[in-house]
């Protein structure tokens, strides 16, 4: 991570770099459930309840729900059918599980030239997310998630500004 006027910059493979929007900082990273398993964490000074992470489960996908993903991704941006969200629906881990997740949209998008699976939901403690799913590289079955939420009242403040930060993704070659 680097900082520079007041924007920081991220690097996490598959992203060589993502410019965050002012305001927002690296807090301390957590270690996962599992101990490959990461989580790093930024905050917003302005909007101390708001957060970006970087997630990593800490395990590969099946080999079936990677090949699932690596064809929809293949393919041009849409909103996935019940169908398609169910082929994988181990992609999704927990924005999958509706006890815990309402999924208002799972779809593919492209960002930077590259699709990636975008979720937006709520969680059950009323946190809104939107959320976008990649292999860490070509065919991996490693998956990095990249979070933006916030409780419901805050996220529409920075979600602009996180669109826009998520589309200055730049990819890894």
């Amino acid at each position: 991570m680097m900082q520079q006027d007041n924007i920081t910059f991220i690097k996490q493979a598959p992203i060589e770099a993502l410019a965050l929007p002012p305001g927002w900082f690296e807090d301390s990273p957590e270690q996962g459930p599992l101990p490959t398993s990461y989580k790093r964490r930024f905050k917003s000074f302005a909007t101390p309840t708001s957060e970006l992470f970087i997630w990593f489960r800490g395990q590969p996908v099946d080999s079936d729900s990677c090949e699932n993903l690596m064809r929809l991704l293949s393919e041009r941006a849409q909103i996935l059918t019940k169908t398609k969200t169910n082929s994988i629906i181990r992609i999704l881990g927990n924005l999958g599980h509706e006890p815990v997740f309402r999924a208002l949209m799972i779809r593919t998008e492209a960002i930077s030239g590259a699709n990636v699976l975008s979720v937006e939901g709520r969680w059950s403690n009323d946190e809104d997310v939107y959320a976008l799913l990649m292999p860490e590289s070509p065919g991996s079955s490693r998956i990095i998630e990249l979070h933006y939420q916030a409780p419901k009242e805050e996220f529409r403040k920075n979600l602009a500004a996180m669109k826009a930060a998520f589309a200055s993704i730049e990819w890894c070659k």
